[in-house]
């Protein structure tokens, strides 16, 4: 876990700076200078791209993390693998490009009532489905090489400022709407051109188009596993952009810009889980090659009673705050005050369950994970078209909330009987149990006639003293304590103390 607690720690440090910059973009800068129609908008075309480019990569991005490393050898340029990978995605982004061109008719039927401005910029999806496209490749070659902070720095960061200028840009006046999409759309490819020249920097991608020196038969091991690696990624990605699809579609584009600026703030949870995964996916291949099921189990269980611990403290946190974090918001977006409890939720189970998708679709049966994805794909089509019209935005978050249980809960039961491998701990239950019982003191216990900065200071510090001290003391989470342990250390020796 060494590796994994130090690289994630820098991701999960970027990651936040990022999401602080996105908060200012999203929460205050949007809603001062655009629409709630136009913050749909947005919000929509960018959830329809990410779609649309993990279709058109055709599961190459998770072709590159697990068979990269086979192939590696600057000497021989890697014997093509990245071409051969390129070549795969190009094909799949002209496929859906004509694809848009040709179901055109098909979604101007469906969205010009409720949705009009979707249809008005419906194009740009082709060039935001490229960048994206891109980003993915770029990402995934990183990632298997360990060097996730450029790649967290160049998203997270660069991207953002960008669109913070962009955005004071428009709001002062100099450009119209539609240059402000177009400017916006072309921001998106500014980090992948940081890291390609990184990776060119580095030696790892050639000036020069290289000969794809595979095999057939390690071709068509490739494309095997990317079809059906690309049925599981965009069953995901489909469970996360359908529900702002369907409240466009059925509801209005406006509401799909409080939804979807209410999953934003909702990120926040899934950061510290993001950063450790990216760090794990190289390892679990690892394991997988070494056929080492021992450290595998290991890494698993420890991977899930750290982010059991994380996740409750952040989501007790935003659930015990809910009513004066939403004071910052535009009083549109208070309306789904409910949202954050039952999507907060979600990604907990998500969190706690998360590697053991990684575990299944980088193992030889990764095939039957498709099953899976398409039963969750069926499953949140159905409640979200049964929910939405009976509760509106939250029948939405909890069709989403019982996707992501399902889904998880027949991976995880999968990989037990498949492998005999399984997240749980005994610790895990008290962990949990520490939660709920403090949770449910701060609640009805905690003074609420304090004025909005005191509740929002007193609420975290009293959860992470009741909660994060005895995890910690306990060591109920030996990682997490040992981690606290080791910032101690850092502490004590930039102040020039011993630690007793």
């Amino acid at each position: 876990m060494g590796i994994v607690q130090k690289n994630a720690l820098r991701t999960t440090i970027i990651s936040y700076a990022g999401m602080t910059i996105g908060f200012l973009n999203k929460i205050y800068l949007s809603f001062v200078f655009l629409t709630t129609e136009q913050i749909g908008l947005l919000n929509l075309i960018f959830s329809v791209s990410i779609l649309l480019s993990n279709i058109s990569a055709f599961g190459t991005s998770n072709s590159i993390v697990k068979f990269f490393s086979y192939f590696r050898n600057q000497e021989r340029n890697h014997s093509g693998f990245l071409a051969f990978i390129c070549i795969i995605a190009g094909i799949g982004f002209l496929v859906i490009t004509a694809l848009l061109f040709i179901f055109k008719p098909f979604v101007v039927g469906h969205y010009i009532e409720k949705s009009p401005l979707f249809v008005d910029y419906y194009y740009w999806l082709i060039p935001m489905c490229a960048a994206n496209l891109m980003f993915l490749a770029l990402d995934s070659l990183l990632k298997s090489m360990y060097k996730n902070v450029i790649t967290t720095f160049s998203y997270e960061i660069v991207l953002r400022l960008l669109f913070t200028g962009l955005i004071l840009v428009y709001g002062a006046g100099i450009i119209s709407f539609g240059l402000f999409m177009a400017l916006n759309v072309l921001t998106y490819f500014i980090p992948n051109l940081i890291l390609f020249v990184y990776l060119v920097k580095t030696g790892v991608v050639q000036r020069v188009v290289p000969k794809i020196r595979i095999q057939k038969r390690f071709k068509k091991i490739i494309l095997n596993f990317s079809f059906f690696s690309s049925l599981n990624t965009v069953g995901g990605i489909f469970v996360a952009s359908i529900d702002s699809l369907m409240i466009s579609k059925y509801l209005s584009l406006q509401l799909t810009g409080i939804y979807t600026t209410l999953i934003f703030s909702m990120g926040a949870l899934q950061i510290p889980y993001r950063s450790i995964v990216r760090i794990a996916v190289p390892l679990v291949v690892k394991f997988w090659k070494n056929k080492d099921m021992v450290e595998m189990e290991s890494l698993y269980k420890k991977i899930s009673t750290v982010n059991l611990v994380i996740g409750i403290y952040i989501y007790a946190t935003a659930f015990l705050c809910r009513e004066e974090l939403l004071t910052f918001f535009p009083k549109e977006v208070r309306l789904g005050i409910d949202i954050i409890g039952i999507l907060g939720l979600g990604y907990l189970f998500d969190m706690y369950f998360g590697l053991n998708g990684i575990i299944f679709i980088t193992s030889k049966k990764y095939r039957f994970d498709s099953v899976f994805t398409l039963l969750m794909i069926l499953l949140v089509f159905i409640l979200n078209i049964i929910l939405i019209p009976l509760y509106g935005i939250v029948g939405s978050a909890i069709a989403t909330l019982a996707a992501i249980l399902s889904y998880n809960l027949a991976r995880m039961i999968y990989v037990w009987i498949a492998y005999k491998i399984h997240p749980f701990e005994k610790k895990q239950l008290s962990i949990a149990l520490i939660g709920a019982v403090v949770v449910l003191g701060i609640q009805y216990l905690f003074p609420s006639d304090l004025n909005r900065w005191t509740l929002l200071v007193a609420k975290p510090f009293v959860m992470g003293v009741l909660f994060l001290l005895p995890v910690y003391i306990l060591r109920l989470s030996s990682d997490f304590s040992d981690y606290i342990d080791a910032v101690f250390l850092k502490i004590f020796k930039l102040l020039g103390l011993k630690k007793s």
